[in-house]
């Protein structure tokens, strides 16, 4: 009998509990099935440890367990707040946001009561966020106000007028390690609504970038979130600025410049490159300074007050052998999101990446692993003399060469079945050839496959740009890849 002792001992708290409830279950079929039972770690080891102890000492004694206890889940009741929670003002105020009130008795002893409120913009609750909250001794339970502001704004609203928030609430009898759900997976306390205003961060249309020495201040710049709609996307960004090394700055709304208040947004370490912002009176900030001179693009998130500065790369060059190492002689990569850059280059054997038409910039050579950058590795290369569609991503130092072994014409005129081959010239720059169209759309691929073609207009060619047209007719068709933008002539036959 020892060794049943042995295993009875050695039995997790949570099996052994469920064992001895499942024991009290089929012997007391009379107990009211909405009774949950909750057992503390202790407790339940303690009533283990008993019945080993029986076992061993005879058979024939009874064995006796200790009352387990019981927790009536009527007996916990929580109403969400009919009052409107007024963030703002609880956060002037240094005041904790009531959401709900609670009523409990009978609570076992020795376990903690915990509420977690469940919030979401639906009424099924989808897409919603757990807030675990704070039980005080009257029976308020509440959340602090960064919290359930920031929870608002990302799963309810981004307005900053009042609204409504559907909750619901999980409550959990928690003994140390212990945690039971109460009444199980799918009981919830407390369904309803609570009113919310949030905090009054007010997000105008446009801000400013203010820069110079010495608290002297000029607008560098607008920066702008593309017309949408500030709370719904409140990040504004600016265009390429050239600035000096040592060029204080500071980002201020509309109303700032136009004099009608005095907010502005400085740093919190003047020399970063990212970080948070400081929200105060201009003339009180300490400004941020630009270190090195760079053209720079500034990004700010209004509602989070965080910020980014990025060097500004237009575009980069793509001196090597088949240039004579030139840069402004070399084919020009360009980008959309200062992040990417794509395009045509003639490459043969080693070449570099460059930041400007000249060796003054940031340089790009070989990373150290196939297909990465580095600023200060050694030389790039290719197989063969040809053209090569490159791509470079400068956030992630990588990059790839793509040969262009062919150029075609494709469209309408032969079934979109195939491209009729153009003849490239000697640095492999153009592309031409005679080719009849029949007035229906056309595009130019390369390597007769969609992976890589221009469209768009004639004089404007874009990577996957729509479908050309032309009149019908036979035309000596031309594409120029030489420079930027891409263009293609048509001279009819």
């Amino acid at each position: 009998m020892k060794n049943s002792c042995e295993q009875c001992s050695r039995m997790p708290a949570t099996v052994l509990g469920h064992f001895v409830a499942e024991a009290r279950n089929q012997s007391q079929k009379h107990i009211d099935m909405k009774n949950i039972f909750l057992y503390s770690a202790i407790a339940v080891m303690g009533l283990g440890f008993a019945a080993c102890e029986s076992v061993e000492e005879s058979l024939s004694q009874p064995v006796t367990n200790p009352q387990e206890t019981i927790f009536d889940s009527a007996d916990l009741s929580v109403t969400p707040t009919t009052s409107v929670i007024d963030l703002q003002t609880l956060n002037d105020n240094h005041a904790r946001a009531q959401v709900a009130t609670s009523v409990v008795s009978d609570f076992p002893s020795g376990s903690q009561l915990q509420l977690i409120m469940e919030m979401s913009k639906n009424s099924d609750y989808s897409n919603a966020v757990q807030l675990t909250c704070t039980l005080d001794s009257a029976g308020a339970v509440t959340l602090g106000t960064d919290a359930l502001d920031a929870a608002y704004y990302q799963y309810v609203s981004r307005q900053i007028t009042q609204g409504s928030a559907y909750v619901r609430f999980i409550a959990n009898a928690v003994n140390g390690t212990e945690t039971v759900r109460i009444g199980g997976p799918n009981v919830y306390y407390g369904a309803g609504q609570i009113s919310i205003l949030p905090f009054q961060n007010i997000i105008e249309d446009t801000y400013y970038l203010v820069g110079g020495t010495d608290g002297n201040y000029t607008v560098l710049g607008a920066m702008t979130n593309g017309g949408d709609d500030p709370y719904e996307n409140p990040v504004f960004t600016s265009d390429i600025l050239e600035l000096a090394a040592g060029t204080q700055w500071l980002i201020v709304p509309a109303t700032t410049v136009d004099g009608g208040a005095s907010t502005a947004y400085a740093p919190m370490v003047a020399a970063d490159m990212s970080g948070t912002l400081t929200e105060g009176v201009e003339d009180d900030l300490n400004p941020g300074v630009i270190s090195d001179a760079n053209p720079y693009i500034f990004k700010a998130n209004i509602h989070d007050l965080t910020y980014s500065l990025t060097v500004a790369i237009k575009n980069l060059y793509t001196p090597g052998v088949s240039n004579d190492w030139q840069p402004a002689q070399s084919q020009m990569l360009y980008t959309n999101n200062y992040v990417n850059y794509q395009g045509y280059a003639h490459l043969s054997g080693e070449f570099k990446f460059t930041s400007q038409p000249d060796w003054d910039g940031t340089n790009f050579g070989a990373g150290s692993s196939a297909g990465t950058l580095s600023t200060e590795g050694g030389n790039l290369s290719v197989s063969n003399d040809a053209l090569y569609w490159c791509e470079a991503n400068l956030n992630a130092l990588t990059y790839s060469t793509t040969e262009i072994t062919t150029y075609g014409v494709i469209g309408n005129f032969n079934g979109w079945s195939g491209s009729e081959a153009l003849t490239p010239s000697a640095d492999f720059l153009t592309w031409s050839g005679t080719i009849t169209l029949d007035g229906g759309g056309w595009k130019f691929r390369a390597n007769d496959d969609w992976g890589i073609n221009l469209g768009g207009s004639l004089d404007n060619l874009t990577p996957g740009g729509a479908d050309l047209t032309s009149e019908a007719g036979t035309y000596l068709i031309t594409l120029d890849l030489s420079a930027l933008p891409y263009t293609a002539t048509l001279v009819k036959q």
